[in-house]
């Protein structure tokens, strides 16, 4: 199954999952689109950003195989929580911004 996660989609496409974020702080489109995208019969998600390219030789079928993924394991790169940012960070500011208030996203909702 293939899902698009579009910000500020106002179409019904069953496959897009809108989101409202900037994409410039896109790690906020997969808490968003949690209750969309969590099913009990999908072993594995992968997200692609839109500027990357998939091998055209990967696909849902062999994708788990291809990076030796175990049925309860997992790929990141890493992990950084956010209370070791400093605030030379780029986007350190809006970050905290957006955590007050956000008109499109109640980000303390999503949190708990």
């Amino acid at each position: 199954m293939v899902r698009f996660l579009v910000p500020f989609y106002r179409g019904d496409d069953p496959d897009v999952i809108p989101v409202f974020e900037s994409s410039a702080t896109f790690q906020g489109y997969f808490a968003q689109a949690q209750r969309s995208l969590l099913m009990p019969d999908i072993s594995h998600y992968v997200f692609v950003a839109d500027d990357l390219l998939l091998n055209p030789m990967v696909n849902e079928h062999n994708l788990a195989a291809s990076l030796r993924l175990q049925p309860d394991g997992g790929y990141t790169k890493y992990l950084q929580p956010f209370s070791s940012v400093t605030s030379r960070w780029t986007h350190f500011n809006r970050t905290l911004r957006a955590l007050r208030f956000d008109e499109f996203v109640n980000a303390r909702a999503l949190l708990r």
